[in-house]
């Protein structure tokens, strides 16, 4: 099982792998006077958050050619169906530090992934 690829390149050196479930609900959604709450689940979208280690130079360049677009075609494994889902994606913004300038050693990285289309 591959945990995540982007454009069917596998994601070096993953070392935190979390997925949220995040519900998008509709405008007819609330409580009422009652203090019941109802509305309209309009989907589920997946955000995935990642923790990389430590990337040399070329590993940085090849990721960040992946994650700086506008979107792009992720394929991750989804705990609750068992399975590698794949989409649609955007990207959070990145930040990289490079820790020993003379090999561009860089710093372990986190990245958020985020459901351009609810999940089917």
């Amino acid at each position: 099982m591959t945990l995540l690829k982007i454009d069917g390149v596998t994601v070096p050196k993953l070392i935190g792998y979390k997925v949220s479930y995040c519900k998008l609900w509709g405008s007819d959604t609330g409580r009422s006077m009652t203090g019941e709450n109802k509305g309209t689940l309009v989907g589920i979208f997946p955000k995935i958050e990642i923790t990389l280690g430590r990337l040399t130079a070329s590993e940085m360049s090849k990721l960040l050619t992946l994650v700086n677009k506008a979107s792009a075609t992720v394929t991750y494994y989804d705990t609750e169906k068992r399975q590698e889902i794949t989409g649609s994606f955007y990207f959070g913004d990145v930040a990289d530090e490079i820790i020993k300038q003379k090999t561009e050693g860089h710093k372990q990285i986190g990245i958020s992934i985020i459901a351009n289309k609810r999940r089917g």
